[in-house]
């Protein structure tokens, strides 16, 4: 694990290196295939890469949409096995299922 070297670096004002060890660890995450720690990983990296600058700021949206994307599968997957338990989740976890890219209505 890279990220506390790249929480230093972004507290030291250093987001270049925070965005290697980043890399790093999301690499290596992306080839095991582990999916909840890559979407936080992703978002991560997305801070570290948009702290360099506006010309950074489109690869940065990409990443967050990544993770976001990563965040709805691993709760989709989770309800799957909660329904499969017999357990139903309350309705705000239904909902936060239901609206996987924005906020669940009020």
């Amino acid at each position: 694990m890279t990220q506390p070297a790249a929480i230093i670096a972004m507290l030291a004002g250093d987001p270049v290196t925070a965005e290697m060890y980043l890399r790093l660890e999301y690499g290596s995450l992306h080839e095991m295939r582990e999916r909840r720690f890559l979407a936080s990983t992703a978002a991560e990296l997305a801070r570290a890469i948009a702290a360099q600058g506006p010309s950074r700021y489109d690869e940065a949206i990409q990443l967050l949409d990544m993770s976001r994307n990563e965040h709805a599968n691993t709760l989709l997957e989770l309800s799957h096995v909660l329904a499969a338990a017999g357990q139903v989740p309350e309705a705000g976890a239904r909902e936060s299922l239901r609206y996987p890219t924005q906020s669940a209505p009020t």
